[in-house]
């Protein structure tokens, strides 16, 4: 197991989480209301994908493939809660 590469895909797949969330027109609120246009949504959705891509690649190539499905899946499921808590917070400071 490579320590910077599975820490590298662990950054990537926090920072696609991210892309992802700010993509959907429901969690706005963490933009501060702001509304993207159609160009940048699909450019942030595309974005997430792409670096789900690249962290699925490094997980697979770091370690076996059982731990590295696993551990990635394991991961997003992390990154995505952590997102959607923060969105309850945000909209309920509003």
């Amino acid at each position: 197991m490579s320590g910077p590469a599975i820490l590298a895909a662990l950054l990537l797949t926090q920072l696609a989480s991210i892309a992802l969330c700010l993509a959907m027109p429901r969690h706005r609120a963490l933009l501060g209301g702001r509304r993207l246009e159609t160009a940048q949504s699909a450019t942030l959705r595309w974005l997430g994908y792409i670096l789900l891509a690249i962290a699925s690649v490094i997980f697979l190539q770091s370690m076996e493939w059982m731990r590295a499905v696993a551990l990635f899946f394991g991961w997003f499921t992390v990154t995505i809660l952590v997102m959607a808590l923060l969105h309850t917070w945000v909209s309920g400071r509003e």
